[in-house]
Order: structure tokens, then C-alpha cells, then sequence
């Protein structure tokens, strides 16, 4: 079961999307209570201590990604991270089980071998504890991104803008495939990738009026005001493959 981790300054304005730290390879969260014993004569008895969380997140660098520049910021500039790990597969009810904290960032670690990649690694205590939840559901570039940070070495190669893969996308389609909206109100898009297993299923969205309508790089569209404008999906392993929103705000 794959899971990701997304992070988000404290002091991010209200509404801002989260950021997925790229290339994410090994992630592990603990729990451990400082628990004491004492002997006695009728045997051992134990007082249960503090509950400690951490969380271990490893991933290769990429130059100019937000969410390690987050992590970063965070012990550099000794704030709080928010951070939330979600299992990208869905439960039982059709959601994605999360956890969310608030982190201290208490190590973070840049090693640069004389070959390979970057490697970043670092460690965050959580604040009290972690409140468990759901997201009721992931954009798709979004788990994609995170497949992609998931690969190994030699898997494909190119950089990632021009990545060569053994399967094609040969068509995306986006719903719904038509918004009507009021100004502020907020629609989450749903990418779906043909086929399925297509080795780079990276997406971008963009409006033809941004005054009317926007969209963020995870497919979230926000009403501005009056008007209409068309979001455009478009593959990022085959860029003459699209599919369109048509978005009315009134």
C-alpha cells in the first residue's frame, strides 16, 4: 500500500493546496511511549509515559520543488510544519485514510554521492499527536506525481520534462466535464489516464480566463467572477492529448 506525504507551511494563506515533496522513496511513522516500571511484590507494575511520534520521510532532490523547499524553510527557520500522510489506494467507503500533524522538522540531511542522485533525509516529531481522517479524494496528478517519485533508477529515462517510457498515454479524460459555479465556490477535477498503466501520466491545467476562473497545478478550479472560460487538461507525455471543462460563474 502506497502512501504520500504532503506538507504545507503554517503560515500558508487560506485555501492554499498542499505540496508533495518529489521523489519520495522510504517514509515511516513511529509511535513510542516512554512507559516506566517498578517492581513490587506482587510483581511488575507500569505507568504509562508520553506518547512520541515521528516521522521519517527520504526522497531524491529536485531542484526547484516546493515541498522539499518547505521542509527545508521549516527547521531553517524553526516553524511548525503541517504535514499529512495519505495511503493513495481507497478504503472500503471510497476515501483515502490520512493522518494529519503538526511537525517540528528536528533533522534534515542533504547527501550528494560522487555518482547518483541527490538524497535528502529527514526527521519530524509531532506536535502532541496525530489526528486521523480522510480525504474523499486525490487529484490524479497528484498520485501520479507521487508513482513518479516512487520509481528507482534506470526505470525510465529523460528528466522530467521529457521522460522516455515503454507505455504511451493515448487519451485522458476529465470530469466532470462541465462547472457551473458561483463566485469563491471551488470544484476539485478528476483526471483519468488511458491506459492505465501508462508509465508517465502527469497532467497540466490551464484556464482561458483567469479572471473568470482558476485552476491549481493539482486540477482544483476556483470561481472568480462572472463569466466563462475553459480549463484545459493536458498530457504530459503526449502534449497533442487533451480534454476540456467548460466552467460558467455567475
Amino acid at each position: 500500500m502506497v502512501k504520500i506525504i504532503l506538507v504545507q507551511p503554517t503560515d500558508n494563506v487560506l485555501g492554499a493546496d498542499g505540496l508533495v515533496p518529489g521523489f519520495q522513496t522510504d517514509y515511516s511513522h513511529s509511535l513510542e511511549r516512554d512507559n516506566s516500571t517498578e517492581a513490587t511484590k506482587m510483581g511488575s507494575i507500569s505507568a504509562i509515559g508520553t506518547l512520541t511520534e515521528t516521522m521519517e520521510l527520504s526522497m531524491y532532490g529536485r531542484k526547484g520543488d516546493a515541498g522539499q523547499k518547505a521542509i527545508y524553510r521549516a527547521i531553517k527557520d524553526g516553524k511548525e510544519l503541517k504535514v499529512w500522510e495519505v495511503e493513495t489506494e481507497k478504503n472500503d467507503e471510497g476515501t483515502h485514510d490520512a493522518k494529519f500533524a503538526f511537525a517540528v522538522v528536528d533533522s534534515h540531511e542533504t547527501s550528494s554521492p560522487v555518482e547518483g542522485l541527490e538524497e535528502l533525509s529527514t526527521s519530524m516529531t509531532v506536535q502532541i499527536e496525530s489526528a486521523e481522517g480522510e480525504f474523499m479524494d486525490l487529484p490524479a496528478g497528484l498520485i501520479n506525481f507521487a508513482k513518479y517519485g516512487f520509481q528507482l533508477p534506470g526505470e525510465t529515462t529523460g528528466d522530467s520534462s521529457n521522460i522516455v517510457n515503454s507505455t504511451k498515454v493515448t487519451g485522458i479524460t476529465v470530469t466532470p466535464d462541465t462547472l457551473s459555479l458561483t463566485p469563491t465556490d471551488k470544484e476539485q477535477l478528476s483526471v483519468e489516464v488511458t491506459p492505465a498503466d501508462a508509465s508517465n501520466q502527469f497532467v497540466t491545467y490551464t484556464t482561458s480566463n483567469k479572471d473568470v476562473a482558476t485552476v491549481s497545478p493539482n486540477g482544483l478550479v476556483t470561481a472568480v467572477a462572472d463569466g466563462t472560460a475553459t480549463i484545459t487538461v493536458t498530457s504530459k507525455d503526449n502534449p497533442t492529448i487533451t480534454d476540456t471543462v467548460s466552467v460558467t460563474v455567475s
